[in-house]
């Protein structure tokens, strides 16, 4: 009778462990919609600093993690316009204003310490394209990555930071794909 209670508690101790390692983070599920504006319609893109609510601001995982992404979106959106952020520049100017909504990384320490009992990482960013002249929010598309606890027990962390390089990644790709066509 005693190991039956005791099987029944370990058991209802893994699953409680295991139900601590999902992330409470996820889309809101909408279809990103194009720009109401060609991006090609700017001769300037200013790109802002990746910004997220002062509830992590005391986090220092996520407070990096932003910074990463902040780091990445820069490069990548550099690829597609080697003017970036250049106040010199004459003509239309498209603001970019990234935001971080939702985070939850885990840092490599505590991949190390803790795997895949750590938790998942996650990320959801929504991202302003403001036509500065005008004040006329262009379009306001959402962005998503995730990074499962197992994936980034077994990678040390490496799949959790290949979470922040795909979040830049599709901010990045948005941007070339309506680069030279808008929404109708």
């Amino acid at each position: 009778m005693n190991r039956i209670i005791v099987l029944m508690m370990l058991v209802a101790g893994f699953v409680g462990l295991l139900s601590g390692c999902k992330t409470q983070i996820h889309p809101s599920g909408q279809i990103n919609q194009p720009p109401q504006v060609a991006f090609n319609m700017f001769d300037n893109v200013q790109l802002n600093k990746v910004v997220m609510p002062a509830k992590y601001a005391g986090q220092p995982a996520n407070m990096k993690a932003v910074a990463k992404i902040d780091l990445l979106l820069t490069e990548k959106i550099k690829k597609i316009y080697p003017e970036l952020n250049n106040a010199a520049g004459s003509g239309k100017t498209l603001i970019v204003e990234p935001e971080v909504i939702d985070i939850k990384f885990i840092g490599g320490g505590a991949r190390v310490w803790a795997g895949a009992m750590a938790g998942s990482s996650a990320v959801l960013m929504k991202v302003k394209f403001i036509d500065k002249a005008t004040g006329n929010v262009i379009a306001f598309p959402e962005f998503y990555s995730k990074s499962s606890a197992v994936a980034g027990a077994y990678s040390f962390g490496g799949n959790d930071n290949a979470m922040l390089h795909r979040v830049a990644s599709d901010v990045a790709e948005y941007i070339s794909k309506y680069r030279e066509q808008a929404g109708k």
